[in-house]
């Protein structure tokens, strides 16, 4: 039966083979490209929107949490800024404390000047000026128990006109220079040393 088989039947059946096989693989090229369309279609294009729009999520509440961080933080600095407030919006608030101050150091007020608050957003702040004489270290006292105190009072303007002073500076023998004094000879020349001062102090409100 083998004997029987002619060349031209056997060129024959590998031209129909290989027509198989090249249906075959265009048939599974169609498959592979329309699982490509549809994967492409069905999964990565809605899977990429996803992850674009959960980028878009998570930035926003980014922003808002950044947006309430900053809320919680200006909210404790304003309670802070309260609790150091005066107790009213008020200037005799700050009269009174500036001139109770002195009383307690010795600090002598010769004329006192209250100006109008001024309102600024949730502050309202307070000035009052004052001409005073004291020894040159009872208003170092009085200055530093003002600014320490727990309702915040600022010395915003300080001019001090010693005539004792002026004749160091201008070089009057009668008078050794402060870097030639002693520690203790510094203290007793600051206690001793009368001087006349024209003071502006800043207080605040917070409404």
């Amino acid at each position: 039966m083998i004997d029987n088989i002619k060349l031209g039947d056997i060129n024959i059946n590998i031209a129909k083979l290989t027509q198989i096989k090249g249906k075959k693989f265009l048939i599974i090229g169609i498959i592979a490209l329309l699982t490509f369309i549809i994967a492409f279609n069905l999964i990565y294009k809605p899977g990429k929107a996803k992850i674009s729009s959960l980028q878009i999520e998570i930035k926003k509440q980014q922003q808002i949490n950044h947006l309430v961080d900053s809320i919680g933080n200006f909210r404790r600095e304003i309670q802070t800024y309260r609790s150091r407030s005066a107790p009213f919006a008020k200037t005799d608030w700050l009269v009174s404390a500036v001139t109770q101050q002195a009383a307690k150091t010795g600090v002598k007020i010769e004329s006192i000047e209250s100006y109008s608050p001024v309102v600024s957003g949730e502050y309202t702040y307070l000035r009052c000026k004052i001409s005073c004489k004291s020894a040159y270290h009872d208003l170092g006292k009085f200055l530093s128990l003002l600014e320490s105190q727990r309702e915040f009072i600022e010395v915003e303007r300080l001019n001090i006109n010693s005539s004792l002073m002026e004749e160091l500076q201008s070089g009057n023998k009668k008078f050794r220079t402060k870097q030639e004094m002693s520690h203790e000879e510094l203290s007793k020349w600051r206690r001793q040393v009368w001087v006349e001062a024209v003071i502006v102090f800043k207080g605040f409100f917070v409404a």
